[in-house]
Parts: C-alpha cells; sequence; structure tokens
C-alpha cells in the first residue's frame, strides 16, 4: 500500500506539471523527455499487475532511476515556472507538498482501492498455485537447489560451503536434523553473524555466531512427515576470498557447513 501510494504521488505530481505547463504558456520541446519517462514508469507499473517481472537488480535500478529523472526534471522546470509567474504557480508548488492533506473524491477513492484489491490479489492469488515456490516443491516435487557449492575436504573435515542463501533437497531421516556450521571470515565483524534455518520454506531456527567455532545447530523435524524436506538456510553476511587477498575465488561464502546427523 505504500509503495502504490507513492507511485500515486509520482503520478499525480507528473499531472499537476502539465496542468501548470499550459497556465505558464511555458512549453517547448524538452517536455517530450518527460513524457518518454512517464510512459515507461507507467509500463513498469503496469507490469507489476501481471507478474514479478521488475524483480531483477538492473531492472529495479532502471526503474527507479526513471522515477529519480522525472523528479529532477519537474525541479528544474518548477524553477522556471517561479521566474515566468509566481502567482500561477503557487498553488501548483502547495499541492505537491507531501505533508498536506490529500483529498480523494468518491471516484478516486474507489479507484484507489481496486488497485490495491488487484495488486494484492495477484500476488495472493501466486502464492497459492503453481508460481508458488513452496506448492512446486511440496506438490509438484520440484527440487528447490541452490548456493550450496561441492563438497570439499579441509582439515579432515567434509565440509560445504554455502552462500549467503542456499537450500537443498534431503531425505527425512530422523526426528532432529544436526546442522554443523561455521563463520570462517577473516575479517573482523563488529556484528555477529546470524543464520536463519528454513523447512520446507517455514522459519524454524535463527542462530547467532560470534566466534570462528564449530556450532552443532539442533533442527526438530517432528512436525515433518514427507520423505524429503527442503532445508534452507539464510546468512546476515557473506564473503569473497578474492577480495580478502586470500585466494583467486570470487565465490560468494555465507557460512561453512559441515555433514548433516540425523537423531532417531
Amino acid at each position: 500500500m505504500l509503495i502504490l501510494f507513492i507511485f500515486f504521488l509520482i503520478i499525480k505530481k507528473v499531472f499537476y506539471y502539465y496542468k501548470n505547463q499550459k497556465l505558464t504558456g511555458k512549453i517547448d520541446r524538452t517536455g517530450w523527455f518527460l513524457t518518454g519517462f512517464f510512459i515507461s514508469f507507467i509500463s513498469m507499473v503496469i507490469l507489476l499487475f501481471l507478474g514479478p517481472h521488475t524483480n531483477f537488480n538492473e531492472i529495479q535500478f532502471s526503474f527507479w532511476l526513471i522515477i529519480g529523472l522525472m523528479l529532477v526534471f519537474i525541479k528544474v522546470k518548477e524553477s522556471e515556472f517561479s521566474k515566468l509567474n509566481y502567482n500561477k504557480v503557487k498553488n501548483y508548488k502547495c499541492s505537491l507538498n507531501i505533508v498536506n492533506r490529500i483529498r480523494l473524491e468518491l471516484k478516486q477513492r474507489i479507484s484507489l482501492m481496486l488497485i490495491i484489491l488487484i495488486f494484492s490479489g495477484s500476488f495472493f492469488i501466486s502464492s497459492w498455485t503453481s508460481l508458488s515456490v513452496n506448492v512446486r516443491q511440496n506438490l509438484v516435487g520440484w527440487e528447490n537447489k541452490y548456493g550450496f557449492y561441492s563438497e570439499e575436504t579441509i582439515e579432515g573435515v567434509k565440509i560445504k560451503w554455502a552462500a549467503i542463501d542456499a537450500s537443498e533437497v534431503i531425505e527425512n531421516k530422523g526426528i532432529k536434523l544436526v546442522v554443523p556450521v561455521k563463520d570462517v571470515d577473516p575479517a573482523g565483524h563488529l556484528l555477529p553473524l546470524f543464520i536463519r534455518f528454513f523447512i520446507n520454506n517455514r522459519l524454524v531456527k535463527v542462530v547467532r555466531i560470534s566466534d570462528k567455532q564449530w556450532h552443532n545447530v539442533e533442527i526438530e523435524l517432528s512436525g515433518c512427515l514427507k520423505e524429503k524436506f527442503t532445508f534452507t538456510l539464510s546468512c546476515s553476511r557473506s564473503w569473497v576470498p578474492k577480495e580478502r587477498g586470500l585466494s583467486n575465488d570470487t565465490r560468494e561464502l555465507g557460512v561453512m557447513v559441515g555433514e548433516f546427523e540425523f537423531l532417531k
């Protein structure tokens, strides 16, 4: 709702700009820049209703860059308006002040509520249909694997490096899962490492590590009745060996993970 409200303010700001551009008579060819930015912005907002197509860093960067360019363009033009005719744009500037009370007519309120319902409904439906990761892995057997690197042996111990987020499908062999983890980031951190553990996308434990020792994390599996389950861990920070000057390894490492054990 907050993001939709921000989008509403941006659209309102652009429309007030066009309105007051006509009042001041300051119409020039540079207005096509704003028109192009605004068309791109509206196109991306429409895409948000059709799925998570903008959830990529490069698209998010472009999206908010376009918004920033629109607002800067309007800000620059506002100064030109004030030089031309201050009285005509006085109300315009006041209306763009976010702290001012925004009055909506009945039709506008209904439209805003419909937008919120459609936007919320699309995500709600996605969470219960085949678009949901949880549904895909539990109902159709899709195995959600990522983030765990190949097994290695360090100081006679078999380990796997995990990225900042990692997931793996595991056979259920007991009522408790024991996961050995170790923070080996050579850099000193003021804040400890926090690791969140998930079973079938459900948060089951949060662990705080503030040393360089092994920690055996026990996770209850009594509520997991299936033969296989998806184990996921998420670290609060990561590091790259090459950036630390240790090797040419460019992998993003979150935590060192030992061999899983089950308690019956």
